[in-house]
């Protein structure tokens, strides 16, 4: 084989993954531009939100803003520059192997994905942390979480995955044009291992820490509320948020399990079923980073507040939180 072999010229013994035909990529196509379109809008609406209403400036929502800005770089940057190296360069001509073959445009892609997907896990671990101080620890918890310790938290989470991206780019690359550039085939196993080993270590703490906050939940309120009554509608707020990361955490397991399963599946050469299945798995893991927006608008009334006054909605809830309801027929609130 010579050095100008490129990806899609190759024979079939040598190719290691069968190209899609045109409808099967079309679909792909067609997810993933759905997939930017609502990612980039509804973690724009958060982080938007989050810098204009000082209501929602908690110390809690720095992890979310944080969680939301590596969902929006996911979506405005990582999967549109995928798009174009994954679906729309194989027909292209010389141009689309020059960027689907090409090192630095796998590199750059990588980056663009891991750093904001790895920080995102990373934050998830931190809002639970967060979320076992204030409910542990509710007199305390203002003292010990602050903004700025919360900031210096997610700054070195992103340098960290930075650093963590960039080594497995170059000790551990492995990548070359006779497969298509995804996230499990860029480096080596060894370096695949241990981000695994990061994803399930995060994921496991941040799953016993919120374990441990449901069995000693109503025990601390009985606590707190024989020292500080008041405390009592403290305690329940940071209750519902806390129910509300659960199920964000529990979102994210179920569309990030496909990818880890499929990712794991290989096959040389690699059957069309096999390539459109781990396409798939990665665009349901994508999906994850537009959930996050659904949820928060569905499940706490701070942001679903500030949602419909962006977009210009009528408001859903009062401001001491008591749902408002309209008039059908003239649109006035009762």
């Amino acid at each position: 084989m010579d050095d100008t072999t490129t990806y899609d010229n190759l024979t079939g013994n040598e190719r290691q993954v069968s190209p899609l035909p045109f409808w099967l990529t079309s679909i792909h196509v067609i997810v993933e531009v759905v997939l930017i379109i609502f990612i980039a809008f509804g973690n724009m609406l958060i982080i938007r939100s989050f810098f204009k209403f000082s209501k929602l400036q908690t110390t809690t929502n720095v992890f979310i803003v944080a969680l939301a800005i590596g969902d929006f770089v996911v979506g405005a940057f990582g999967i549109p520059f995928g798009l174009v190296a994954s679906h729309i360069a194989n027909y292209m001509g010389e141009a689309g192997y020059a960027i689907s073959d090409n090192k630095i445009c796998c590199q750059v892609r990588t980056i663009l994905l891991v750093v904001p997907l790895g920080s995102s896990v990373f934050s998830l671990c931190a809002v639970s942390i967060d979320r076992h101080i204030a409910v542990t620890k509710p007199l305390r918890y203002h003292a010990i979480m602050t903004h700025t310790k919360a900031v210096l938290i997610c700054v070195c989470i992103v340098v960290y995955m930075f650093g963590l991206t960039i080594l497995g780019l170059t000790a551990f690359y492995v990548w070359n044009t006779t497969t298509a550039c995804r996230l499990n085939n860029t480096a080596s196993s060894s370096y695949n291992t241990v981000i695994k080993l990061h994803i399930g270590i995060l994921y496991g703490i941040a799953c016993a820490l919120y374990i441990h906050i449901g069995i000693i939940a109503v025990q601390q309120r009985k606590k707190v509320c024989a020292i500080d009554p008041m405390a009592e509608m403290q305690f329940k707020k940071d209750n519902k948020i806390t129910k509300m990361m659960m199920f964000v955490l529990g979102v994210f397991l179920l569309t990030w399990s496909p990818y880890i399963i499929f990712g794991s599946i290989t096959s040389n050469p690699e059957p069309v079923w096999l390539t459109s299945a781990n396409y798939f798995a990665i665009e349901i893991a994508y999906a994850n980073s537009m959930m996050n927006p659904l949820i928060y608008a569905s499940r706490n009334k701070a942001f679903n507040t500030a949602f419909r006054e962006l977009l210009g909605l009528r408001p859903k809830f009062d401001k001491e939180g008591t749902e408002i309801s309209y008039d059908k027929d003239n649109g006035s609130s009762t």
